[in-house]
Formats: structure tokens, C-alpha cells, sequence
């Protein structure tokens, strides 16, 4: 995990939390763990952040499942449209 330290007059009296990339991926949005980490920044004493490329890695993580989603619902869509009696409509 990489930690950075910035100055006093940045921080001000907030402990700054930053996270990269394994320790978001390993986080579950609704596991005991965020819970912590959201009760640690609304308590005022700490900061939570992830750098700008942590966000862009997650994304390319994400991006890499969409080809197959799109296909499914292509299919799907296709199937739905076999078994309707009457014509699809699309927007």
C-alpha cells in the first residue's frame, strides 16, 4: 500500500487515509471494512482519498467486462425477440 505524507499545513489536524489500487479492489462497499472507513471520515479527523490513477485502473478493471455484458444483452435481446408474438421496438 502506498502512503503518502503530506505537510502539516495541507493535513491541517485530519489524518489523510490514501489507498491504492489492491487495497480498493479488495474492498467490499458494503462490508464491515467501509463501514470503518466511512465512520473514520465522517468523524472529521481523517481524510480518505485515492490518486487520480487508482480511478483510472479501476475503471480499465471494470471496462474490461463490457464487450461481454453488451454481447449478453445483445443476446438476450435477441431471444426475447424470438419468443414475442409481436415486434420489438427499440430506442
Amino acid at each position: 500500500m502506498v502512503v503518502e505524507i503530506l505537510p502539516p499545513e495541507e493535513v491541517g489536524e485530519a489524518l489523510l487515509i490514501i489507498f491504492d489500487t489492491n487495497a480498493v479492489n479488495l474492498l467490499q462497499p458494503e462490508g464491515p471494512t467501509a463501514d470503518i472507513i466511512r465512520k473514520l471520515r465522517q468523524s472529521g479527523h481523517h481524510r480518505i482519498g485515492v490518486p487520480w490513477m487508482v480511478l483510472e485502473e479501476m475503471a480499465a478493471h471494470k471496462a474490461r467486462y463490457y464487450p461481454a455484458k453488451h454481447q449478453g444483452v445483445l443476446n438476450a435481446l435477441a431471444k426475447l425477440q424470438e419468443d414475442l408474438p409481436w415486434e420489438l421496438k427499440r430506442s
